[in-house]
This record gives structure tokens, C-alpha cells and sequence, in this order.
């Protein structure tokens, strides 16, 4: 839970608000979104979690108060969303839009009042990879 002290969040979440609330948590809140502990360490360089380069992805050096990540070939060229900040960075992981990665960062950081986080929900996501190699093989098997 972060601590909410002088910052007051109103009804409606507000960007710049939750953003500032989020800075420092950017690892808890990825990782809820899909990321493993290692792919938060900025000198990883590594498989990206979403189109399975072998050693495309890594954290940017101001992850821990950005958020921010990059692979080179899902941010390159006209990609949506862009690399940038922790927003970008869970629009991309949950491939939602920009309200749904808002919401989902004020439910990490408990900003939600009665609402729980979604840690353990986010953390089952199955990465895109994953999810094609398991479609391949639910085909083979079903022609088998």
C-alpha cells in the first residue's frame, strides 16, 4: 500500500496524481501486470514477455520512478502503445487501453477504496508467446 499522505486523490483518478503515486512502485505494479522480478532490473537484457525476442527487451534506467520499458521490436516504428512511461508499459503487458492501464495501477496502489488489487489475477495473464505455442499445440493435438 503506498502511503497516501498529502496527496489527495479525487473521485475521478487523475494521471498526474496516480502517476505520482506509482513512482518508487513501478516493480510491484509490473509485476502485477505480467513481468517477472528479473525483467525490472534496468541492466536486464533479455526474451521480451510479449513477442518473445530472444534479447530485445529491457527496462529503461529510470524504471523504478518511470516504469518504463523497451523492446526493440514491439516499440520500433508506429507502434501503439509507445515506450514510455509505467502507463505505456501496462497498456502494452495487459493490451488495454489507456483507462483500463489507469484503473489497473490505482487498484495496485490501493487507490480504489474497496476494491482489492488485482495482483494475483494479472500475474495468471499469459504472455503472448505463451499463449500462441499453446494454440499451436491445442491444433496438433486436435489433429492428431
Amino acid at each position: 500500500m503506498v502511503d497516501l499522505t498529502g496527496l489527495a486523490i479525487p473521485e475521478k483518478l487523475n494521471r498526474d496524481d496516480v502517476k505520482r503515486a506509482a513512482a518508487g512502485h513501478w516493480q510491484r505494479i509490473l509485476q502485477a501486470a505480467g513481468l517477472r522480478p528479473e525483467q525490472c532490473n534496468p541492466k536486464h537484457k533479455g526474451p521480451c514477455p510479449q513477442c518473445g525476442g530472444r534479447d530485445r527487451f529491457s527496462p529503461l534506467n529510470h524504471f523504478a520512478e518511470s516504469g518504463g520499458l523497451w523492446c526493440r521490436q514491439c516499440h520500433h516504428g508506429e507502434s501503439i502503445p509507445k515506450a514510455g512511461d509505467g502507463f505505456a508499459a501496462v497498456q502494452w503487458l495487459r493490451e488495454c487501453g489507456f483507462p483500463e492501464a489507469l484503473d489497473f495501477v490505482a487498484v495496485e496502489l490501493g487507490l480504489r477504496p474497496g476494491v482489492r488489487p488485482r495482483s494475483a489475477v494479472a500475474s495468471s495473464k499469459q504472455s503472448k508467446p505463451d499463449r500462441i505455442f499453446d494454440s499451436i499445440n491445442a491444433a496438433a493435438a486436435a489433429a492428431a
